[in-house]
């Protein structure tokens, strides 16, 4: 009985994790890098969000996401959320190519309307 509740408990918090991971790893990256920069310096600041930021990588890989910034005024920058509707490994093939050499993909395009 309480090895089901154990494996419930990891299923949960596997889910919210994978769920809120955004909202945490903002926390991180701006709350508690913070603290962490003020009681043991810059570099481990750097290296806490160095962590979080290989984490957010594992997540959209497991998601299959890629997110895109529009660049809507001089100071603004609008998010988008783009989820994959194929895995990686049906992707045309010099696509990733590209990926594999400059380490991203950009597409730039204009609207004129």
């Amino acid at each position: 009985m309480l090895g089901w509740v154990i494996v419930g408990g990891i299923i949960f918090a596997s889910l919210a994790l994978k769920y809120f991971w955004n909202e945490i790893a903002q926390w991180l990256n701006n709350t508690a890098a913070n603290a962490i920069e003020r009681k043991f310096g810059i570099d481990a600041r750097k290296t806490m969000q160095r962590a979080v930021c290989r984490v957010t990588r594992i997540m959209n890989k497991i998601d299959n996401v890629a997110r895109v910034y529009f660049r809507m005024d001089e100071h603004y920058l609008k998010q988008i959320d783009l989820h994959a509707s194929k895995p990686e490994y049906e992707a045309d093939e010099e696509v990733l190519k590209e990926i594999d050499t400059k380490k991203e993909l950009i597409s730039e395009f204009t609207y004129n309307g």
